[in-house]
This record gives C-alpha cells, sequence and structure tokens, in this order.
C-alpha cells in the first residue's frame, strides 16, 4: 500500500512544482511549467486513472496553499482535469466477442475527446477572461504582449508593425492558444506512454497514429462551426470562426495518420517522414489545409483501406475497437 501512495505523492508535488515554475517568468520556466502533466500522465497510463485522480486533488490543494487558490484552481481546470478525463477514456477496455484480446477505447474517439476538451477550455477562458467584450480583450491582450516583448528593439521597422500584427492575430488566437494547449497534452502523454514502454510499465499499447479512425458525424462539428462563424454576431461568432481551426484538428491528425500509413508502404519511409514534418515546420500554413483535407477525404472515400491494411495494428498488440459513436458498453471499465 505504501508503494502507491508513495507514487501519487511524488506525482503529485512533482507536478506542482513544475506548474509553479512559471513563477519565475523566464523562457526556461514556462518550458517547465508545459510539463507539468508529464508526471501525472506517467502515474495514470501505469496505474490507472484512479491514481491519477487522488494526485492531481493533492497538486491543486498544494497549489493553492502555496501560491492562490485562484493557481490552485487553475491547476485542476488546465491540467489536472483534462488529463484524468483523457487517461479515463485511453484505459476503457473490454473482452472482444470471442472472449479473447482486449479492445481498447479507439484511437479516433480519443482523438475527439482531445480536441473536444480543447474547445471546452477556449470557450470557458474566452468567457471568464472576456469580460463581456472577448475580441477587445483579446486585443489588448495582445497589444500589451507585443510591447513587452518588443520594448527592447530599437528598429522602427519592427517595433512599427505592432498595430498590424495584433490585427494579423486577433482573429485566431483563441484557437491558437487552444491548440497549444492541446498539444501540451498531447505530448506529455506520448512523452509518459513512451518512457512507460521503454520500461515495460504500461497498461495498454500505444495508439498508432495511422490507425486513426473518425466518425463520420465529427465532420458536422467542423461545418457547424464554420457556419456558425459566418453568420453569428459578435463575439458568438468570432468563438465559432474560431472554433473551426479546432474542430479541423481531428481531421489534421487523420491526415497525419494517412501520410504515415502511405510511407509505411514505401520502402523510404523514414525519408518520407522526415520531409513531411520539415514541410510542416516550414510551410505549415500550406501544409496543414493540405493535411486536414486529406483527412476528410480519408474519411469518405476509404484511401488507407486502399493501402492494403497499413493503418491496422501490428501483430501482439490487442486490436483496437471499431466503435462508430462514443457510446461504451455497461461491462467496460478503465483498466485501473
Amino acid at each position: 500500500m505504501l508503494k502507491p501512495l508513495t507514487a501519487i505523492a511524488a506525482a503529485a508535488f512533482l507536478s506542482a512544482a513544475l506548474f509553479l515554475a512559471v513563477i519565475g517568468g523566464t523562457l526556461g520556466a514556462v518550458i517547465l511549467a508545459y510539463m507539468a502533466p508529464l508526471p501525472l500522465y506517467v502515474l495514470g497510463l501505469a496505474m490507472g486513472f484512479r491514481s491519477a485522480a487522488i494526485a492531481v486533488a493533492v497538486s491543486g490543494l498544494a497549489i493553492a496553499l502555496t501560491a492562490a487558490p485562484l493557481a490552485g484552481l487553475g491547476f485542476v481546470g488546465a491540467v489536472g482535469l483534462p488529463a484524468a478525463i483523457l487517461m479515463q477514456r485511453a484505459l476503457l477496455a473490454r473482452q472482444d466477442s470471442n472472449g479473447g484480446d482486449l479492445e481498447w477505447y479507439p484511437t479516433g474517439l480519443l482523438t475527439l475527446w482531445w480536441c473536444g476538451l480543447a474547445a471546452v477550455a477556449m470557450v470557458v477562458g474566452a468567457v471568464l477572461l472576456g469580460n463581456g467584450d472577448i475580441q477587445g480583450t483579446v486585443r489588448d491582450l495582445l497589444d500589451q504582449s507585443l510591447a513587452f516583448w518588443l520594448r527592447g528593439i530599437d528598429n522602427p521597422a519592427v517595433s512599427g508593425r505592432q498595430p498590424e500584427m495584433v490585427a494579423m492575430m486577433a482573429p485566431s488566437f483563441p484557437a491558437m492558444v487552444a491548440v497549444s494547449w492541446a498539444l501540451m497534452h498531447a505530448l506529455n502523454a506520448i512523452l509518459a506512454q513512451g518512457l512507460l514502454v521503454r520500461f515495460g510499465r504500461n497498461l495498454r499499447p500505444s495508439p498508432r497514429l495511422a490507425a486513426v479512425d473518425l466518425p463520420k458525424t465529427a465532420l458536422a462539428a467542423l461545418v457547424a462551426c464554420a457556419i456558425g462563424g459566418m453568420v453569428l454576431p459578435g463575439d458568438i461568432g468570432y468563438l465559432a470562426s474560431n472554433l473551426v481551426i479546432i474542430a479541423a484538428l481531428p481531421y489534421f491528425i487523420a491526415g497525419l495518420g494517412l501520410a504515415h500509413a502511405a510511407a509505411a508502404r514505401t520502402g523510404w519511409s523514414t525519408a518520407w517522414l522526415v520531409a513531411l514534418y520539415f514541410g510542416l515546420v516550414t510551410m505549415l500554413t500550406w501544409m496543414a489545409p493540405a493535411l486536414v483535407v486529406a483527412g476528410i477525404a480519408d474519411q469518405w472515400l476509404g484511401l488507407r483501406a486502399r493501402l492494403g491494411g497499413a493503418g491496422s495494428p501490428p501483430s501482439g498488440n490487442p486490436p483496437t475497437a471499431k466503435i462508430e459513436d462514443d457510446s461504451v458498453d455497461p461491462n467496460d471499465r478503465p483498466r485501473d
């Protein structure tokens, strides 16, 4: 009994310490704070999401007592609770229809939960911080932030572009913050799973990007947000247009999955993937929409199936459950 309690306490206080590093205000401190979910994911993916949920509560209390109650609440809302929810979904498993291998919660539905939490975080954050004028608050925040970062630059050609930079960033800034938040959770979860696989402590096999399969109903959310962004007025339309980016994120992931599946069919898969990610870094504004379109096309045309099963799970791993909606069998339970 002592060993699980020790692991929970260690994860809780390490996560709290990383989160509080942001108080330092330096770039290194921000990077440390970005890794605050990592101990929680390591704990939960090795011992079950209930252990992680306890660690979240302990971390939030420690931060509230050390810094401020609002900081503790912010940790739970932005770091702890989303991590616990994602782990609870990821660790759902059931016996297959023949009573043999375990069927794990599908990667596609897990992707939708991940993006859905990002959407909720963006809307809640915007409403709480917007003070009745979300767009004005975003512009003021960007103006103050850019003034801080540009204050040491004497070149008028750069500092004089501040109004132009604000105008360029403001329309999609909430979505960019939400995507950054989502990437924080994804990268920490991937790193935690990789460490656990390396030492043989993972509860479930690692989800495969080439096996992401989205339900067709997911496209309705993207279409609805796009229409809402065009026709709804004021802050509601502003949030809807930002939600378009988050609603497109699952298809971006599906497009990456298609690219991985296609690369696996070649004799130069590593070279193809290096070129793909280099293109993403250097030409993101062109590559990202292309991958979204590829993900939508794959969903409706079955492009990966035409590649000869390149996205199927490797031998030795339990098969992924083929579930078309978000319902869960009553006998399903997290592998805690």
